[in-house]
């Protein structure tokens, strides 16, 4: 009974300590422990999944603001690996040759890196895309798998590791913040002050980017709830889109927004009992179309100047890195330049688009190779929008997320993580049946 009625406490903590980031008293202190409880309220499975899959940034933040406390990254997913060592086992025991579709994946990689510069940033880029990529294939094959993952959970856990996440960085790069409904501060001086910081030396650990897409996949992980609550998913997505518009993360927002509107109009009670006419195809399409006109007057109107600019302007900033991209594979059409190829050429990171960095680092033969063996995995299995895990999530709104994601932003370090989601698939959740349908009709959403 008490631990039902602390949890429903963080009904009000969590908006709390989100107004207490704009008015300058939640610290990181005050949020480390909001979120201290939820280690040991949460069961072991779902704070298995956070450690593993999150536990590595949180561990830099929270050992960069108590040096003297023996907390690290890796350490913290290590103990998500053993909270969550059963479902490990089985993965190992009973469906190692799927695993192994991961290190033929990263094999053709390795292809491409042996013909890239092999310089340092290509090794690090490769030994990042090794280590990401077997790693989340066991995250995601335990969130799949498991039966006991709490979607509510997890988006506590979530949301206040990301609000310890703005409270770390106003406090290392000692930002001031802006007014509640002022969506411009944060990534403003964060940029300006950790380029400042970064000639120094000073490692940041974590940016706008990390927090904003930390919020995309609370609210997605939330709203990906067969059965939800619908006053308390309102609060969930309104403290969640509040949030990563204070962050300033473009595709979190475009994440988010994108997730509600599927949330809204295509995974529904109607759409799950009846099968996709053309009538009810045309009408998704018109309620996406809707949903797109009403969430873009709504930024229109926010003080979000990155938001509105990129409504306006297209994201001009990144357009020379996609010709570059282009350029470069024009050049190495058939192989690419290699892992890595695209920093060696331009001196940029990379191009901030997943199919534009395969074209031009592996060319059309491992952009073909990297593609098929996604659609394989899901022809295989035969997947719909409507697979679901064993603890009854639509799978397919975190598998969007991360598409968008790899789509605007990152690098196949961080990409690796779609395909690790997409390789799951065969193993793990199942394919929703009629009967669970007329069972659960009243709590469909």
């Amino acid at each position: 009974m008490g631990n039902k009625i602390l949890q429903r406490a963080y009904y009000i903590i969590i908006p709390t300590l989100l107004i207490g980031i704009s008015l300058g008293y939640t610290n990181f202190n005050i949020a480390f422990a909001a979120l201290l409880p939820l280690l040991f309220m949460t069961n072991r499975h779902t704070l298995g999944v956070f450690l593993t899959m999150y536990g590595g940034p949180l561990g830099g933040v929270i050992r960069a603001m108590y040096p003297s406390l023996p907390v690290y990254g890796l350490l913290l997913r290590l103990i998500g690996f053993i909270l969550i060592w059963e479902l490990v086992v089985d993965l190992f025991s009973n469906n190692l040759r799927f695993f192994g579709l991961m290190a033929l994946l990263l094999a053709v990689f390795g292809i491409f890196y042996m013909i890239g510069p092999q310089d340092e940033w290509a090794i690090d880029k490769y030994s990042a895309m090794c280590i990401n990529g077997f790693i989340m294939i066991i995250c995601y094959y335990a969130y799949c798998r498991s039966n006991v993952i709490d979607a509510e959970c997890l988006y506590r856990l979530l949301i206040i590791a990301a609000i310890c996440m703005f409270a770390y960085v106003v406090a290392t790069l000692s930002i001031i913040p802006g007014q509640i409904y002022d969506y411009n501060w944060f990534r403003e001086q964060s940029l300006s002050l950790r380029r400042e910081y970064e000639e120094y030396d000073v490692n940041v650990v974590v940016g706008y980017q990390h927090v904003g897409m930390l919020l995309a996949y609370a609210v997605t992980i939330v709203l990906s709830q067969i059965k939800i609550n619908k006053q308390t998913i309102i609060l969930y997505v309104i403290c969640g889109l509040h949030a990563s518009l204070m962050s300033g993360c473009r595709q979190a927002v475009l994440a988010i927004v994108i997730v509600i509107a599927l949330r809204m109009v295509v995974f529904t009670k109607k759409n799950l009992q009846q099968r996709m006419s053309m009538t009810r195809i045309l009408g998704t399409f018109i309620g996406i179309s809707l949903s797109y006109y009403a969430i873009n007057f709504f930024f229109e109107n926010v003080q979000s100047d990155v938001i509105s600019y990129t409504l306006e302007e297209g994201d001009s900033g990144r357009q020379s890195l996609f010709l570059y991209a282009w350029n470069i594979f024009l050049n190495y059409p058939i192989m690419g330049a290699g892992i890595g190829g695209f920093h060696a050429i331009t001196g940029e990171v990379w191009p901030h688009n997943f199919f534009l960095e395969a074209l031009c680092e592996t060319g059309l033969v491992g952009t073909t190779i990297i593609v098929t063996i996604a659609i394989a995995t899901l022809v295989r299995k035969r997947v719909g929008l409507f697979f679901l895990t064993e603890s009854n999530m639509f799978y397919f709104l975190v598998v969007i997320t991360l598409f968008i994601r790899v789509m605007v932003s990152s690098d196949f370090t961080e990409s690796i993580e779609l395909y690790s989601a997409i390789l799951t698939i065969p193993i793990a959740g199942r394919i929703i049946s009629q009967t669970e349908e007329n069972d659960n009709e009243s709590q469909y959403v």
